[in-house]
């Protein structure tokens, strides 16, 4: 038996599945706090239908995208419950499950869930041979863009989701192909569908253990978003990603602030602007028109590590730094990196406090990994 958990946006919605059906579903649009609701759902659709459970065989959750406090509630609550129960976790696709309950059309579909900011979380799908495909990546970008990669496609598509309701009138407006809105009971999240597909993620070895499930956000928090904004009009800086011209101003920052032997070469800069540019990202800070500052980020999949992060030392003491790391883990937020690494001088108290204020918690020592002077380099992560 499975047991499905959806949150994400304004819908709150939980059921049961067992022998290829949806045993019990209960589910919520009134915008009620889903902390308050979710639990009490989840305890009623087990008291109505005489389940016990004990006899959940894994949970399969919604991982977004969606509303920050709508995944990171149904996150928590579903991990709980995996922690408790001794069960795995199935992540499935909050975009996927409201376009599986489209069925019986030739043509696209088309979930929109309000981003808010003029945006919506967005992907366009298509039954083939039963099976639903996916014919872009999940975004998130405004509706007027949405409507034009529809009109590329060619073909009619139906509009669901509170996104589809928000932004018709763009829709109405920009959309050249013929298109409908799906009808109101298949217009929103529904935990049964996260069970369906669910069951079939399970038995194709999807799941995660309880406590390595992470939701997908594609987007900082709007708090978070503001917040860096904040610092960096406190430092004065604009943040931007790197460019080539910025790299004989970077490495020198690197060479001061490194010295020689710990120093990355120009040459690595440059490489992360070229022909390592699908693993790298570099950010650089300006202030009064000058580079005063950098971060660059090593990535694979869904890992992050901060491999080199300076502030000339003329302008350092001013939020420079702060505002860079900011800038890199919203960057990771938006490119779907869960977690994100670094190491640090041992006897750098400064950038440590700084790291652990950003959420970043020490897990180890490498010893002696430093030259010149020989220190021990502290490992910090955290989750993004």
């Amino acid at each position: 038996m499975i047991l499905a958990v959806e949150s994400t946006g304004t819908v709150a919605s939980a059921a049961l599945y067992a022998d290829g059906r949806v045993l019990a579903e209960y589910t919520l649009n009134d915008k009620l706090t889903h902390s308050q609701t979710l639990l009490p759902m989840i305890d009623e659709i087990f008291a109505r239908s005489g389940r016990d459970k004990h006899a959940v065989s894994a949970i399969a959750v919604s991982r977004g995208p969606g509303s920050f406090t709508g995944l990171r509630i149904g996150a928590a609550t579903a991990i709980g419950l995996g922690l408790a129960l001794n069960v795995p976790l199935v992540p499935v696709s909050t975009l996927a499950a409201m376009a599986s309950l489209v069925i019986g059309t030739d043509g696209l579909i088309c979930p929109m869930m309000d981003a808010r900011r003029s945006q919506v979380y967005t992907c366009v799908y298509e039954w083939k041979e039963g099976a639903l495909h996916p014919l872009m990546e999940e975004c998130a970008l405004s509706a007027a863009e949405l409507a034009g990669r529809l009109n590329a496609f060619g073909r009619p598509v139906t509009v669901l989701g509170d996104g589809a309701a928000a932004y018709r009138p763009v829709l109405e407006e920009k959309l050249t192909v013929p298109w409908h809105m799906a009808p109101p009971y298949l217009d929103g999240q529904r935990a049964g569908a996260v069970a369906v597909l669910g069951a079939a993620l399970l038995e194709a070895g999807e799941a995660v253990a309880a406590g390595d499930f992470r939701p997908v956000y594609l987007r900082a928090s709007q708090a978070e978003r503001e917040r860096a904004k904040r610092i960096r009009k406190e430092a004065a800086v604009t943040v931007r990603e790197g460019r080539p011209e910025d790299v004989p101003a970077v490495a020198a920052i690197e060479l001061e602030s490194f010295g020689p032997v710990n120093a990355w070469p120009e040459s690595d800069f440059a490489n992360a602007l070229g022909e390592w540019k699908d693993r790298y990202q570099l950010f650089v800070a300006e202030k009064d028109g000058e580079v005063a500052g950098y971060l660059c980020v090593l990535y694979a999949a869904d890992e992050a590590d901060i491999g080199s992060i300076a502030v000339r030392p003329s302008a350092r003491k001013n939020g420079i730094g702060r505002a860079l790391l900011l800038a890199g883990l919203q960057w990771m937020a938006e490119h779907e990196i869960t977690h994100a690494y670094l190491e640090v001088r041992e006897g750098n108290a400064a950038a440590r406090a700084l790291y652990q204020k950003e959420g970043f918690r020490e897990g180890g020592v490498r010893k002696d990994y430093y030259r010149h002077p020989t220190e021990n380099a502290v490992i910090m992560s955290r989750s993004v």
